[in-house]
């Protein structure tokens, strides 16, 4: 695993957090407490001549869980197009499947 693979975890991480503390503090609404586990950021990071497709998202105040859900070689022809849509497919299925 790459530096910036991880560099790349800790960002997400840490965009989770600032979000958390923009929310009002723990405890004060059920609602928003329910609401910050949802919370799930996708990403996409290039590493080792692919592209890897993740999601972050929190499991209590202290861990956050961290998904690999697929990834993509560079295109290098025309013909070979139909990776970089794939992500973008699994991307959008990521954010749909954290609303249901």
């Amino acid at each position: 695993m790459s530096s910036d693979f991880v560099k790349s975890k800790k960002n997400l991480r840490d965009m989770l957090q600032v979000i958390d503390r923009t929310l009002p503090p723990r405890g004060k609404s059920k609602e928003i407490d329910e609401a910050r586990l949802l919370i799930t950021l996708p990403a996409i990071i290039y590493s080792s001549w692919r592209y890897h497709v993740i999601a972050l998202s929190a499991l209590d105040s202290k861990w956050y869980g961290v998904s690999d859900i697929d990834y993509f070689d560079i295109p290098l022809t025309i013909s070979e197009i139909h990776k970089a849509l794939k992500c973008c497919s699994v991307i959008l299925n990521v954010r749909v499947s954290t609303e249901n």
